[in-house]
């Protein structure tokens, strides 16, 4: 009872204590009226992915207690152009068991369950921290102190509120070290198998890095326990680990096989990307300051732990021969830091980004809870060293230019009240362990407050110019309106909404609320997208400048009918060719709904194909108009059909270039100063779509600030603008170029733009480049492309489209009744997730125009049916029942585990 008592004071003055400074967070976002939800990737993704997890998880619940069958769809139609769900979310909710509280919060209230998760994840990483300061045999002053350190790291402040998932990886650490622990103290491997497991399950991306970690954590303890490498003592540490890694990966398997197969063909990651040798002159000096100031924006390298910690690293650095796996953590992770490679291993051989920087906290709140104690032994000499070495550090904060903006100020005077306040009051604060705690807590509560208050009030108007952080996240209460406008209401009300699919412009809705509101809508931003569509995007030159983020269809008449689409939002006369208006948005003025009766259902025929060669050989914009004439196949899946006989209206015109304005434009390059624009003026064609296309299109410019040590040039992000007239008013397009070295770019660099149908020939267009620097570029081409033949073809693709179609999640049926064979084509994304059954029986699907499910079927009347099943799932369940077994198995049965126990000695 009294040691349960001990630990109960431990957790109650911890509880006390993380409330108490989160009640500064909690003030500031109080008093700006704000919720803890981000305006970006918070809203779009975090918050959105969180209310659709809890109306998944309802209607697997209804399924079951209703029907009394469990069903679970691993597929949606409204996620995009329809994307499998597993592993599409599960970078943001699946797996974690803390959002399975959203199957029990109605969607209005997931915003307030949001909010708590937020503050929970903080606490759960003081938590677990706490847990292997303990079994560690740490004091729990200097444990309750450490957590704080750890929970209010900037990596915590940063990210906490803005990716709240981003926190799961620092309650997972301390749980696979403590889980580490334990076998190599011969204890039962539990918490390792558990927190190995729901790591795995939780977000693959994180999982990867923490899996580095780990070994690199084993390492360390195996030479600090055995003093060096001994084989006999080596081979059964290692079998130990060995099993009960392949026992938790065997567990996951369920969650992990399907993302393996994912990632490996994401383009995001497979992207080819620049590396430096080394970072900017500006990264490395931020660095420092970020130690324990403002957080280091440049490569998401959040470190800004609390100021005690400097004192904590000098008193370590005087310990001798002690402590040195700790030493030589900090020098690991000083290294990694500093050298982009490590950045790029981390990040699974992509980008370049310290997206695992919160390690860092973990090790200094840790090297503070064991130097505590030394804190009560110093020297004379050593205190002087101490005063010495933060003197020039805080000089360093407050003077240097680079660094001393107003967080890293006040943290420089912090740590100088702390270090003269601690020297000049060492006797007396040694004197009683309470003192001493006291005043640490103090500093701490200052240190941490200061980088808080900064953060939210200052650290945020260079990245958001005029608006501080706080002003960026969403107002309390609003995050399901935002969700859940007019527009979206006026579009459900439509009877054949949820069959087909609409598309937007100037409407500024938002990415992703498709999937809360039962649409079709293709405006899709999360961090996986289908495997083929980033590539069809770039064969046709489509103006988005990420895989993973699609905003529009660029308002392409030819385009719009592959993809099914039906209605179409914008404002007044802004409509792609044959969309009549069909309604106002109720509160939205000057903004409709259009209409093409025309439109392809997702369900649509070819009699004749084009093969692949030969799609290849066309210009962009002759490839979708192409494709409403015949199926591009390959030829193994064109076997019986007819080669098309194409008749396209696509016209190239001359150009001439004129009021060139600050740029220079020969062989291929332009030159482009500030405020760089040009006018190109050609003969255009009446009642036309007008295109203009840029072929391996790159930027290059320089860039003082952020440049590489051993480089002249930094080549960033580029940016042009396009104007042009449209029914008397001037209308904009920008085209963003992501460089090599921008993290969410995918290699892309053919880009193109619809300047929408005009009934009057369009003359002229202005290119202004927004961003001085060099643009090489192939080719400038436009193009005009005829509206002939359009309406004739949508009608012979839908003649023989099935009228009762229905899609229920990842199960697709529907009759057909084809005169000939035919190809059918689905215009949801290919995926060999697909089955496809044809009058029950099992037929092979293929890839039809180049991204969309298709199958050859033979003439007659059919029932068609697809079903859906994660790829890699499957191998996944088996490996999750079988790792299952086998633990229940080594691990229920006393024989077993004493002849476990003598294979490992």
């Amino acid at each position: 009872m009294k040691k349960i008592k001990r630990k109960s004071s431990y957790y109650i003055a911890y509880s006390a204590a993380m409330t108490g400074i989160f009640m500064i967070i909690l003030f500031i976002f109080w008093k700006n009226g704000k919720s803890f939800v981000r305006d970006g990737d918070g809203l779009r993704q975090h918050y959105i992915t969180l209310e659709y997890w809890g109306k998944y998880l309802r209607q697997i619940i209804k399924e079951l207690l209703i029907h009394h069958r469990l069903r679970i769809p691993t597929w949606d139609l409204h996620i995009g152009f329809g994307s499998d769900i597993v592993t599409t979310l599960h970078y943001y909710v699946i797996g974690d068991p803390l959002n399975l509280c959203a199957a029990f919060v109605p969607v209005r209230y997931t915003e307030y369950l949001y909010d708590f998760l937020c503050f929970f994840r903080y606490y759960l990483a003081g938590i677990t921290f706490s847990w292997y300061c303990f079994y560690n045999k740490n004091e729990k002053i200097p444990v309750l102190l450490g957590s704080l350190i750890y929970v209010y790291s900037q990596w915590m402040i940063v990210t906490g509120l803005d990716h709240p998932y981003f926190i799961n990886p620092c309650i997972y650490l301390p749980l696979i070290m403590l889980g580490a622990d334990k076998i190599f103290d011969g204890k039962k491997p539990w918490t390792y198998i558990g927190a190995l497991t729901l790591a795995g399950v939780s977000n693959f991306y994180f999982f990867y890095m923490l899996g580095i970690f780990t070994v690199i954590y084993a390492v360390f303890r195996y030479f600090t326990k055995f003093k060096g490498f001994r084989l006999k003592e080596f081979t059964p540490v290692f079998g130990r680990f060995f099993v009960y890694t392949v026992l938790s990966l065997m567990i996951s398997g369920v969650i992990l096989f399907p993302m393996l197969k994912t990632m490996f063909t994401n383009s995001r990651m497979t992207a080819e990307r620049y590396m430096p040798i080394l970072y900017s002159k500006r990264f490395y000096q931020m660095l420092l300051a970020s130690l324990i100031g403002r957080n280091n924006k440049t490569r998401f390298s959040y470190i800004g732990v609390a100021s005690i910690c400097v004192i904590a690293l000098i008193v370590l650095f005087m310990q001798g021969k002690k402590y040195l796996s700790l030493k030589l953590g900090v020098i690991l992770l000083t290294v990694m830091v500093c050298f982009p490679i490590f950045g790029r291993i981390m990040n699974g051989f992509s980008y370049t980004t310290n997206r695992w920087t919160w390690a860092v906290p973990m090790l200094l709140a840790y090297i503070f809870v064991k130097m505590y104690p030394e804190f009560f032994h110093l020297s004379v000499k050593n205190k002087l060293l101490i005063v010495a070495i933060i003197l020039i550090y805080a000089a360093f904060l407050i003077f240097n230019p680079t660094v001393n903006q107003n967080n890293n100020v006040a943290a420089g005077l912090l740590l100088l009240l702390l270090v003269l306040t601690f020297i000049g009051g060492y006797q007396l604060l040694t004197k009683n362990r309470w003192y001493l705690a006291a005043f640490s807590m103090c500093f701490i509560v200052l240190s941490v407050g200061s980088n808080i208050w900064f953060y939210y009030a200052e650290n945020g108007r260079d990245r958001f110019k005029d608006q501080s952080v706080i002003s960026t996240y969403v107002n309390k209460g609003r995050a399901y309106p935002k969700c859940h406008t007019n527009v979206e209401k006026t579009l459900k009300s439509l009877e054949d909404s949820s069959l087909v699919r609409f598309d937007q412009k100037y409407m500024g809705m938002i990415s992703n609320t498709s999937c809360l509101n039962d649409l079709n809508g293709g405006k899709y931003q999360f961090s996986i997208a289908p495997e083929d569509l980033g590539n069809f995007f770039d064969e046709i030159y489509m103006s988005n400048f990420m895989d993973q983020a699609v905003y529009n269809l660029n308002g392409r008449s030819w385009l719009l009918k592959l993809f099914s689409v039906k209605y179409y939002v914008s404002k007044e006369g802004i409509a792609p060719y044959h969309f009549s208006k069909e309604k106002e948005i109720t509160g939205r003025k000057d903004r409709y709904i259009y209409t093409d009766e025309n439109s392809l259902p997702l369900v649509y025929t070819y009699d004749s194909y084009i093969p692949v060669t030969q799609y290849e050989r066309m210009n962009p914009v002759e490839r979708q108009e192409a494709m409403l004439q015949g199926c591009v196949l390959e030829e193994n899946d064109a076997k019986g059909m007819n080669p098309e006989k194409l008749k396209l209206h696509v016209n190239k015109l001359d150009y001439e270039i004129k009021d060139m304005q600050n740029m220079t434009w020969e062989n291929g390059v332009i030159e482009a100063g500030k405020n760089a624009k040009c006018v190109l003026t050609f003969n255009g064609k009446k009642n036309c779509e007008t295109y203009v296309t840029f072929s391996n299109l790159k930027y290059r410019g320089i860039n003082e600030k952020y440049r590489t040590i051993l480089e002249q040039k930094d080549i960033t992000t580029g940016q042009i603008e396009i104007y042009y007239a449209h029914n008397g008013e001037t209308e904009e397009q920008k085209l963003q170029l992501l460089s090599s070295k921008n993290n969410f770019g995918s290699g892309r660099s053919n880009y193109g733009a619809n300047l929408l149908y005009n009934e009057d020939a369009l003359n002229e267009i202005t290119l202004e480049f927004t961003v001085p620097g060099k643009y090489k570029i192939d080719n400038i081409d436009i193009y005009t492309q005829a509206m002939d033949g359009i309406t004739e073809l949508s009608q012979e693709r839908s003649e023989d489209s099935p009228k009762d179609l229905k899609v229920d999640g990842g199960n697709i049926t529907c009759s057909i009744n084809l005169k000939e064979d035919k190809e059918i084509v689905f215009s949801i994304p290919y995926s060999n997730g697909w089955t496809l059954y044809v009058d029950g029986k099992k037929q092979e699907a293929n890839k039809a125009n180049r991204m969309f499910l298709g199958a050859r079927i033979s003439k007659g009347q059919h029932q068609i049916e697809l079903k859906y099943f994660s790829p890699g799932m499957k191998a996944g369940c088996t490996a999750s029942v079988l790792g299952l077994l086998v633990v229940l198995i080594l691990f229920s049965s006393p024989y077993i585990r004493q002849h476990c126990r003598s294979v490992w000695k």
